[in-house]
């Protein structure tokens, strides 16, 4: 979009309700994909059979996940990848999940073991059409499966190895997996724990100041709107300043200070998804306040820390 101009104010404030930023509808890599994807890609060429991410609340696993799905289908067009969100009501079992995520209904009066006979025949099929044969499943929210669950997943991975397909799970969770794991440990579901289970990796996010620099920047140089307008997020909002060599990334410092204030500690986690409505007020809110001279004062970026209800968050993790 050649014709958008950031300094036409009523041009952007027509597009401002549909901003991705405004919608919450973009993703951004931040070093804590990439890493992660590495570990996973990993798993995929060694094709060993599980791995899962662990952490609490509000961490970004949740767009991790969607990011995974998207770099693996980009990078191994021959891999049939399936991304769900597990019921944390833990009412439906995996097997229904899945299914409802790939469009595959379950009849009336089909029980469960019918219904994965024909799941396990779909992923076959749709791995004959690509000519692949590795199943990627990425599960959201896997704290909550239960036994029954996994011996589910446990049967699928055996019939699909039988039609000579290999089965990877990719999970993401919250820090109470380890406690199932602890118990199955106990109960000597030694085949659950060996196939699901036996790799576990702690998600870390914003872990220093580099980090969340490296973040920032993709709001200066990596992320456009209008499409194809060459208009960075940051642009968006303070053409004039940035034109004058404002960066939210020169920020880093600031923004870094004022998060680990609010969570209370070195120690306490900065909640990524906080973190980012802190960064879209920031951006939203300074746009009247746009000038050559602008400068994001720490009292505006303090603000914006509040207004993304961090420190209620955190609080409840101390």
């Amino acid at each position: 979009m050649e014709s958008f101009d950031p300094l036409n104010l009523e041009q952007r404030e027509a597009l401002l309700n549909s901003h991705p930023l405004r919608i919450k509808r973009f993703t951004t890599l931040t070093k804590t994909i990439g890493l992660t994807y590495g570990m996973i890609r990993e798993q995929i060429w060694l094709g060993r059979p599980s791995v899962y991410f662990y952490s609490t609340p509000r961490m970004g696993k949740t767009q991790c996940a969607m990011a995974i799905e998207h770099l693996i289908a980009q990078e191994f067009p021959d891999k049939y990848v399936v991304l769900v969100s597990c019921d944390v009501s833990e009412s439906e079992s995996v097997i229904e999940t899945i299914c409802k995520a790939i469009n595959l209904m379950q009849k009336t009066r089909e029980n469960l073991a019918k219904l994965r006979g024909r799941l396990t025949t779909h992923i076959a099929c749709e791995l004959s059409s690509i000519l692949g044969n590795h199943f990627l499943l990425i599960l959201d929210e896997m704290q909550a499966l239960g036994l029954e669950d996994y011996k589910h997943l446990q049967v699928i991975q055996n019939d699909l190895k039988i039609k000579g397909i290999t089965t990877t799970t990719v999970g993401f969770a919250q820090s109470d997996i380890n406690s199932r794991h602890s118990s199955f440990r106990i109960a000597k579901e030694d085949a659950i724990l060996a196939r699901f289970l036996s790799q576990r990796i702690a998600f870390e996010g914003c872990t220093d100041e580099a980090w969340l620099q490296s973040l920032l920047q993709n709001f200066d140089e990596d992320l456009f709107y209008p499409p194809d307008s060459g208009c960075s997020y940051s642009r968006f909002f303070l053409p004039r300043a940035f034109a004058q060599g404002f960066r939210l990334n020169n920020y880093a410092t600031l923004i870094y200070k004022a998060a680990k204030q609010a969570v209370g500690g070195a120690s306490v986690p900065i909640p990524i998804e906080h973190l980012f409505i802190a960064i879209e007020y920031m951006l939203i809110s300074s746009r009247n306040s746009d000038a050559e001279d602008f400068d994001l004062s720490f009292e505006a970026i303090q603000n914006a820390i509040i207004e993304s209800n961090m420190v209620e968050f955190s609080s409840i993790f101390k």
